[in-house]
């Protein structure tokens, strides 16, 4: 029996399998299935042998090395894939295959094992450059990542071939620090399931040179980035080489709800056609969300897209992004940052279907930038819904065209930093307007109220359009104010259709010029323009006014006041007073 245990024993230690290492030595462009290119050390003699399934195989670069793949390349087939693959040095490897056939290189790592590029390596896989746009064609080369969690990818992965592609499976983790550049016509990243882990570190960028490309729903840490560069090529000194799309694929997102990226941008100088994006509902970028150089183009978010929030900036610097394609129902984004729109457009509803856009910053649309909605519905709009003040800074009259519509709901103001002219309604909801020294323009109406209006105080004014005799008193009421007071002024006009712009001021530290008995003043001073020559005005100062119906409005004419005779309109209120053009004044200028 003890000879019997002794012969037991000797079998299974003599049947064990161990890991070898195997590194290569060979010179770039020598194969891999040479035996000549393997050794058993770091820099030592080759002709160790090709590395087998279960082996560690190392690269520790010294210099940039290609190794072509050809039919007779043979690596382990899974699941008999490799333990380790490690690739250091500050130099490049590149993997070369120019066929449609598939080859795969596979690790099946223990706890021990795992595949890892060191942050100063760059590794290739890439099919043939060809044509006239230098495009990757063939090339079905894959890396195959399987059961371990040790995985870092820090330095650069560049796949560029028809279908290459990064396969990450079932229960695996891979620590994705460095950057992830793919070429591929229809390869991508597959991430398997159960407890497959794809972290996506702050310092991480996957940049992506082709259509239809699918964006991984992995975890990412919000300062990461993706990068959708379109179709292109490379030039000879390793510079994209961009080509027009000509495609309306544009890149899907994967996941599962509640999606969640970081930085997106989208730079696509030569986009040549509508490109839909197939933006997920529900889904939160938590990084910055940009579009530049899209040139001759649309971006189109979604044909239907659900509540997404942008925390940080939604940044548009070139061509037109469309919000969405709906037709029906409305639907709604947020944008937790800033919304910039540089000479490029933003196209809120291009169908049937309204849409509202809740920024919670600021608003700046500077050069040609345009906010609109080019479809036939009249209902999208502009929301200001922070929890702060916030800014709105505009190019032109028409940065904000068409019938997009602007409401503030932020407890706060809104702050002009530019002249503004809304194309539609502005509603002010417990809210106001500091427009500083610039003009206010609102095509339709203005909803406001006694707390919630237009504050001119800094020199500023407020334009309502085509006030007319058919209008009727409250949607021609100006709703304007100083810093503490509400002194709005109404006007109607019998005279055809005008133009009126507003604005008033508290003159508690003196009018435009010295006047009769200052100390019983309201101290509100009114400034009125329009062409109009027959129109009725009523001034209602907000301020402490003493001598009620026996004051006068004060009218400035050539260089000083004049007292003018006013109509008290005690229905309304005692201190509203009325003037009527051509009996009480001849021309508009400060009351």
């Amino acid at each position: 029996m003890k000879k019997l245990i002794t012969l037991l024993c000797i079998v299974a230690i003599t049947t064990t399998t161990f890991a070898a290492e195997r590194y290569w030595v060979g010179t770039s462009g020598s194969t891999w299935e040479s035996a000549a290119n393997w050794s058993a050390t770091q820099g030592g003699a080759g002709g160790a042998g090709v590395p087998a399934a279960n082996d560690n195989v190392f690269f520790v670069l010294t210099s940039d090395i290609t190794i072509p793949v050809t039919s007779a390349t043979v690596f382990p087939v899974s699941p008999a894939g490799f333990n380790k693959l490690e690739i250091s040095g500050a130099f490049k490897l590149t993997f070369t295959y120019n066929s449609t056939a598939s080859k795969t290189i596979n690790m099946n790592a223990t706890a021990t094992g795992g595949f890892k590029i060191a942050a100063e390596s760059k590794v290739f896989l890439l099919g043939t450059l060809q044509g006239a746009n230098k495009q990757y064609t063939d090339g079905n080369l894959k890396i195959s990542i399987n059961g371990s969690t040790l995985n870092t990818i820090n330095g650069s992965l560049v796949i560029a071939g028809s279908s290459a592609q990064l396969i990450v499976g079932t229960s695996t983790t891979l620590a994705f620090n460095g950057s992830l550049i793919h070429y591929a016509s229809t390869g991508n990243i597959s991430i398997g399931g159960g407890t497959t882990i794809f972290n996506v570190g702050a310092t991480a960028s996957l940049i992506w040179y082709r259509n239809g490309a699918a964006i991984p729903g992995i975890n990412y840490n919000p300062l990461a980035s993706i990068f959708y560069r379109g179709a292109a090529g490379l030039n000879s000194d390793g510079t994209p080489n961009y080509i027009p799309l000509g495609t309306t694929a544009g890149p899907t997102y994967g996941g599962v709800s509640p999606y969640n990226y970081p930085n997106i941008e989208f730079d696509v100088p030569n986009v040549g056609s509508t490109i839909n994006t197939s933006f997920p509902s529900n889904c939160t970028v938590k990084g910055n969300f940009t579009v530049r150089s899209f040139t001759g183009g649309i971006l189109r978010m979604a044909t239907t897209l659900t509540t997404p929030t942008f925390e940080k900036d939604f940044i548009v610097l070139g061509g037109t992004v469309q919000m969405t394609n709906h037709s029906s129902g409305t639907q709604t984004a947020t944008i937790n940052g800033s919304l910039y729109v540089n000479s490029a457009t933003l196209d809120l509803a291009p169908n049937s279907g309204p849409f509202n856009l809740i920024v919670k910053t600021n608003v700046f649309i500077s050069g040609t930038g345009v906010l609109t909605e080019t479809g036939t519905s009249t209902t999208s709009s502009l929301r200001f819904q922070g929890t702060m003040n916030q800014t709105l800074s505009t190019a032109t009259a028409t940065s904000i065209t068409n019938t997009v519509a602007v409401l503030v709901n932020n407890g706060n103001n809104l702050v002009l930093f530019s002249n503004v002219t809304i194309p539609h309604n502005l509603t002010l909801i417990a809210s106001k307007v500091i427009t500083n020294a610039n003009n206010l323009t609102v095509i339709k109406s203005l909803l406001a109220g006694s707390t919630n209006y237009v504050n001119t105080e800094g020199g500023g004014s407020l334009t309502l359009k085509d006030v007319g005799t058919a209008d009727n008193f409250e949607n021609k009421l100006f709703h304007i104010g100083t810093t503490n007071s509400y002194d709005p002024v109404a006007i109607s006009n019998n005279m055809g259709l005008d133009d009126f712009t507003v604005g008033v001021r508290d003159a508690s530290a003196g009018f435009i010029a010295p006047i009769f008995n200052f100390a019983q003043a309201c101290k509100r001073e009114w400034n009125i323009t329009s062409a109009s020559t027959g129109a009725f005005v009523e001034f209602e100062p907000g301020a402490t006014c003493v001598g009620g119906t026996s004051l006068v409005v004060g009218h400035y004419v050539g260089n000083a006041w004049v007292g003018t005779p006013n109509v008290p309109i005690p229905s309304r209120n005692p201190n509203v007073f009325g003037l009527t053009y051509g009996a009480a004044f001849t021309s508009f200028s400060p009351f």
